[in-house]
């Protein structure tokens, strides 16, 4: 929900309200969300400009949780569900999605316009996290044996209930947490001091600060824990107009005259200040209501009963009002389904995350539609529903950017793929595995190729495939060189990284396993001046075409999770490294005498399996 404003309210005050705390030898709950967008926001390696080094990011989340266990802290990470169903955040989502994309709009402009240098691109101040980027975070995290589950609808409620059955704090971000009773605290993110991160004893700890929410309770006697729905409305909120209050804020200052008030608290404003005044001297929460009650409307009153609702730990959540397989309901629990299933099964509505992309074309998005509108028809088949809602960015002319970008696109369901009826929910719980694989092998058009390849690398290519059929404009044989070059590099630098683990089944994995340590160095060699080009000025064409894979990747990733993976996942993190594919594509653009296989060090079985995929398009 967010309280505005009460985060800083807690920081100007926070020899108050935060203790020292050093974190080891216990459970933690983290707000899976937050910590994703802290550790991409904190992260210096990671690109997002060129779509996304996936790479360096799963490298920093894995080195995160890797220091958690050191100190013998043992994880419980916590996703978030389907929105809300009474659609009571709509408004916010849009105004957000807005925003997000204004920012990226104005990164992507002053990268185009040779206004740039690394240590600009590093120092954004806030930087989109890119669009596989939940994915990956999750892959990473099952990896590592972390224990991760996602909530039906919005997490706050279920977070704080699961670290008091645990008797542990929870780790977020979210100012919601400064407002409801976890026993054994809330740690705000940005007090978690993680230093020396390779080199940190078993038996250390990690520094951070400790707020218990009955510190800030005191300092209202008259009211305690009611004093949450009331700050909520009154600083705003996203589920109720704080315009609708302003009548009883402006009359507070009237029923304080003569009155004696005492407040220790540093506010941000006077507004906050006559609020917190008022806070401190009224007597109990049903006198807080008749108050407000005699100055704003019944609605408001109602609205205001939803916020109170919000902070109850007790009041449950709302429950799925769509009838539902129970093996939906079970991997959507167990973070196997996309969360954002659960919202198109109940509102029908989807927001497209928006990425780097050449904004004077079509959406990235276009190219993957095909491939949403067969997941749309397999979500919605049971329930008799026949269009979703998309909200996307629409083709921006130079000459006539403006702020309001996002556009809801009305998309019609798939029914039937090739020669095949599109199954429901229901069928796809008793369907064989060798159906469900040719619902995808029909939706990817890859009835018949690829065969001779193992069926990780199988569906790779299929995805690739209709990836490089279905791109407008057409991307090259460059962007393919690129792409399958980028995945070989990827697998040798996981190998170096990880040695101790064993290879995947898919025939890159195995080809690099097999292959001698001097060949893979000497490939790594060879790549690394694509790595780390000097600073130049961004091609979005070239974003373009590979944001549009990215789209089909990860709408093919979501066909195969809802279909329960007749083929195996794909390798996230190995996939795409967006600054290597944009300077190896412009290199062979400007340098067509490049002989790829020479990179990959001719004759290698590396090489051989480059020529072996590229012969198969």
């Amino acid at each position: 929900m967010g309280i505005k404003g009460l985060k800083t309210l807690i920081e100007k005050n926070e020899d108050f309200f935060l203790t020292r705390y050093e974190l080891q030898q216990t459970e933690l709950v983290i707000d899976g969300p937050n910590i994703l967008h802290y550790l991409f926001q904190k992260s210096k390696d990671s690109d997002f400009l060129h779509g996304g080094d996936y790479n360096k990011f799963a490298y920093d989340i894995r080195e995160f949780f890797r220091v958690l266990k050191r100190c013998g802290v043992r994880p419980i990470v916590v996703m978030d569900g389907g929105h809300s169903v009474d659609d009571r955040k709509l408004i916010t989502r849009k105004r957000r999605a807005e925003e997000r994309f204004q920012r990226l709009y104005s990164h992507c402009q002053r990268m185009s316009t040779g206004n740039f240098s690394e240590r600009g691109m590093s120092h954004f101040v806030y930087k989109n996290l890119p669009i596989l980027g939940y994915n990956l975070f999750l892959d990473v995290v099952r990896d590592m044996d972390i224990e991760v589950i996602t909530c039906q609808f919005e997490a706050d409620k279920e977070i704080a209930n699961i670290a008091n059955k645990q008797n542990c704090p929870v780790l977020s971000q979210d100012s919601d947490f400064y407002a409801v009773r976890i026993d054994r605290g809330f740690l705000p993110i940005d007090h978690l001091k993680i230093k020396n991160k390779g080199n940190v004893p078993v038996t250390s700890f990690i520094p951070s600060k400790l707020y218990h929410v009955d510190k800030f309770a005191s300092f209202f006697p008259g009211l305690g824990m009611a004093v949450f729905p009331l700050l909520a409305v009154l600083f705003g909120n996203d589920y109720t107009n704080k315009e609708d209050f302003q009548p009883f804020l402006n009359s507070i200052s009237d029923s304080l005259t003569g009155q004696r008030v005492h407040c220790d608290l540093r506010t941000a404003n006077c507004e906050q200040k006559k609020i917190i005044h008022w806070l401190v001297h009224i007597q109990s929460p049903s006198l807080a209501n008749d108050q407000m009650a005699g100055a704003v409307q019944q609605e408001s009153l109602r609205a205001f009963q939803i916020v109170v609702d919000a902070y109850s730990l007790n009041k449950p959540s709302p429950p799925c009002l769509v009838r539902v397989p129970g093996w939906f309901l079970e991997d959507h629990r167990e973070c196997l389904i996309a969360s954002i299933f659960m919202t198109i099964v109940t509102s029908q509505r989807i927001f497209l995350s928006c990425q780097p992309e050449h904004f004077e074309s079509p959406s990235s998005y276009e190219c993957s539609e095909p491939l949403r509108q067969l997941l749309y028809g397999i979500l919605l088949k049971d329930c008799g529903k026949t269009t979703v809602e998309e909200y996307d960015r629409h083709a921006i002319p130079s000459s006539e950017h403006s702020g309001d970008n996002i556009a809801c696109k009305t998309v019609t369901v798939c029914r039937e793929v090739g020669y095949l009826p599109v199954p429901g929910l229901d069928e796809i719980g008793t369907m064989r595995v060798e159906d469900r694989q040719k619902v995808l092998q029909c939706a990817l058009q890859m009835e018949n190729a690829f065969d001779d390849f193992d069926p990780e690398m199988r569906i790779l290519l299929g995805m690739t495939s209709f990836w490089y059929k279905h791109s407008t404009p057409n991307v090259s044989s460059n962007h393919l060189s690129s792409l399958i070059v980028c995945w070989i590099m990827l697998k040798i630098e996981y190998k170096h990284q990880n040695p101790h683990l064993p290879p995947k089944e898919s025939i890159i994995d195995k080809t690099v396993y097999e292959s001698p340590h001097g060949i893979l160095k000497r490939i790594l060699k060879n790549l690394n001046p694509f790595c780390n080009p000097s600073p130049c000025e961004i091609r979005f064409d070239i974003v373009h075409a590979f944001a549009q894979f990215q789209t089909c990747l990860i709408s093919a990733h979501d066909l195969n999770s809802i279909l329960r993976f007749p083929f195996p996942s794909f390798d996230m993190q190995n996939l795409f490294f967006g600054k290597f594919l944009h300077y190896f594509c412009i290199t062979l653009e400007k340098e067509p005498h490049i002989d790829v296989s020479e990179l990959l060090e001719a004759d290698s079985a590396l090489s051989n399996l480059y020529e072996r995929i590229i012969q198969n398009f």
